[in-house]
């Protein structure tokens, strides 16, 4: 980056007050407008340059994470299925197994799998793609609000960031849905300064319908874009949010005209139903909640026990919130945060002021409220869940780094580059130092069982393996990987039910299914229910080999004797 660094004419956002107020300490020219370049006529090819290399960091990062998660996520499996059935023709299949829906990322896969010719391959490439190319319009949405220095260093932020990058290492629809969510909301951005916004604002709806396809919860980001528009679109306001809403408007159309045709439940494919589910559900939940703990407040054993849980049915709504805000601060990273909090502590000194943030507020202030609605829904919460957050969040940590060097100029009398690079080192090291400590290497235990029982099968024979919903899964996919076609790998949703009362009747079960392997897990066998190892030498069960795992305990896979059942 030396001609970024090296030059003495620095681009800032037109009347950006901080950015202006730290250049003019330096004795360092300012540009006008933030189209004007970087850092001299080639600035143009440096700026691609240095996105490039961002980029490669973002897949080298994205990469060691996927070396370090040799086993696929549970979920990611069904993904998976659903590509093999796509590509298979099993249409049927696409949506019996665990899964109701039918998202963009299985499709993606299939149309790859092509020139891999490797399942595992070609899902974990297109989280990498996506991904990495994120960076691009991260860096494009930065600029918006933020000098390039500080675009650029927003840039590798994402490029490094856990929580993005981890889930590089999973097999999941969040890395498509960010690169269209990222994409889509520069475009609502950028259209405001130009005179011919409809491309943009139908590109913008267009990306947005593309991130709800591969998650649904992307589709507040359609309900706030036009909110936005209809009270900060001006004098074409309405021509802005037709434009805006001529993809919404064709795509229900084609689904109504099409949907008959195909035989379609448009309600299912366009996930009506769950969206309402997801507005209405939480509440029910949440007075569920308080019903159950003031029941447990009534016979719990203690004092102190029965207080506690009369307090949390009261201030269940501060606990969600609270951990709500430990999952943000863990997404930050903690040390990013401190990037976060200065940008919006000086939001009003951004180009144009606070009127010119209106929509990254809307936009992240809603995707904090569907966060918090979601935990006080099913109390679960994953890193990668907060990134819907954090993404158009960036623009203030944009103009975080911009106020960090304002204040490394002014308190310290450093130089822009000393300045640059010791941002540009903090924000690498922390990033990567966090990266470099992910490992689920453990977890191949359960490619190896699921090897075991393919090799302990007739070769193209299907194996239908039973076990825990905590391992069923994983088990199954790896048996079944070289079969042809796509089979379900969670071909049950109730173990205890395929395990019945007693130990014959879990054998007529085994034998009415047709399954050819049992696995038992000491952590996961359900309670209360026989003792497998006691009755495992009858002769129904040939016992092929055993592992152990801390989150499973003592596993031992059987082989099913037909005869014998």
């Amino acid at each position: 980056m030396q001609s970024l660094l090296e030059s003495q004419t620095f681009q800032v956002p037109w009347d950006n007050g901080l950015a202006l107020e730290w250049l003019s300490m330096q004795g360092v020219k300012g540009e006008g407008p933030m189209e004007q370049s970087l850092s001299g006529k080639n600035d143009g090819r440096n700026l691609i340059s240095y996105l490039v290399l961002i980029t490669l960091l973002a897949a080298a990062v994205r990469g060691y994470i996927w070396f370090m998660s040799p086993v696929v996520n549970p979920d990611g499996v069904l993904y998976i299925h659903q590509a093999r059935a796509f590509y298979h023709g099993q249409w049927e299949d696409l949506t019996n197994c665990s899964l109701s829906f039918f998202s963009i990322y299985p499709l993606l896969v299939a149309l790859i799998y092509p020139f891999f010719h490797d399942w595992v391959s070609s899902a974990r490439i297109i989280s990498i793609l996506f991904g990495s190319l994120t960076v691009a319009p991260v860096y494009l949405m930065a600029r918006r609000f933020a000098s390039s220095e500080a675009a650029i260093l927003t840039s590798v932020l994402f490029a490094v960031l856990p929580g993005a990058s981890g889930a590089a290492g999973q097999i999941v629809r969040d890395l498509v849905c960010w690169f269209f969510l990222a994409w889509g909301m520069y475009l609502v951005v950028s259209q405001m300064e130009k005179p011919a916004f409809k491309a943009s604002l139908f590109l913008s709806c267009l990306c947005f319908l593309l991130a709800s396809w591969a998650r649904v919860e992307a589709f507040l980001f359609i309900i706030l874009s036009v909110v936005f528009l209809a009270l900060r679109g001006g004098e074409g306001r309405a021509e802005r949010i037709l434009y805006f809403s001529l993809p919404l408007a064709i795509t229900f159309a084609l689904g109504i005209l099409l949907g008959p045709l195909c035989g379609l439940d448009m309600a299912k494919a366009f996930r009506l139903r769950e969206i309402a589910d997801k507005i209405l559900e939480p509440w029910g939940a949440y007075v569920g909640l308080r019903g159950e703990l003031k029941g447990l407040s009534r016979i719990v054993e203690g004092e102190a026990l029965r207080h506690f849980f009369s307090q949390a049915r009261h201030n269940a709504w501060l606990l969600a919130a609270i951990s709500l805000a430990g999952y943000v601060l863990k997404a930050f990273l903690y040390f990013y945060f401190i990037l976060f909090a200065a940008g919006i502590w000086k939001a009003k000194e951004i180009s144009g002021g606070i009127k010119s943030v209106v929509y990254p507020i809307m936009i992240s202030s809603g995707a904090l409220l569907l966060l918090y609605v979601h935990l006080i829904h099913t109390w679960v919460m994953d890193t990668r869940f907060v990134m819907i957050f954090v993404i158009p969040s960036l623009c203030f940590v944009a103009a975080g780094i911009d106020y960090t060097f304002m204040v490394l100029g002014r308190r310290l009398r450093l130089s822009f580059r000393t300045a640059f690079l010791l941002v540009l080192m903090f924000i690498i090291l922390i990033g990567v130092w966090n990266d470099l400590r992910f490992s689920e290497r453990d977890k191949s235990i359960f490619k190896e069982i699921g090897e075991a029982v393919a090799a302990a099968s007739a070769p193209g024979k299907e194996a239908l393996v039973v076990s825990s919903l905590h391992t069923v899964r994983w088990v199954s996919f790896y048996a079944n990987m070289h079969i042809a076609g796509a089979p379900c790998p969670q071909p049950y949703s109730d173990f205890r039910a395929v395990l019945g009362k007693d130990y014959n009747e879990m054998t007529k079960n085994l034998k009415a299914m047709g399954a050819s392997h049992l696995l038992w897990e000491e952590r996961h066998w359900p309670q209360g229910t026989f003792d497998l190892l006691k009755n495992a030498d009858s002769g129904h069960l040939k016992r092929l080999g055993s592992w152990y795992h801390p989150d499973t305990g003592e596993m031992i896979l059987f082989r099913c004797v037909w005869e014998q059942m």
